[in-house]
C-alpha cells in the first residue's frame, strides 16, 4: 500500500527573509537552501522538530505553507526519465 504524498510543507524563515521575499514577489533561498542547492521544508509532523533543533534561540520567525504539486502537475515534467 502506498502512502498518499502530502500536499503541503512548511518553509521556516526568519523576519529578514520574509521581508524581502515580500518585497521581492519570490523566495531565492535562505543561505542554507543556497548552500545546499534546494530549498528545505519540512512537513507537518517535521516542524516542530526543526524548530526545535535549528531555530532555538530565534524570534520573530514566520512558517510559511506552502502547497505542493504532483509532478504529474508541473509544467513540462517528463515522467519517463
Amino acid at each position: 500500500m502506498t502512502t498518499p504524498h502530502p500536499t503541503t510543507a512548511y518553509k521556516i524563515l526568519t523576519a529578514d527573509q520574509w521581508a524581502q521575499f515580500q518585497a521581492d514577489g519570490a523566495f531565492h533561498g535562505a543561505p542554507v537552501d543556497l548552500d545546499d542547492g534546494y530549498i528545505h521544508l519540512s512537513a507537518a509532523d517535521q516542524l516542530q522538530g526543526t524548530l526545535d533543533k535549528h531555530f532555538a534561540q530565534a524570534t520573530g520567525l514566520v512558517i510559511a505553507e506552502v502547497d505542493l504539486l504532483p509532478m504529474e502537475m508541473i509544467a513540462g515534467a517528463d515522467l519517463d526519465d
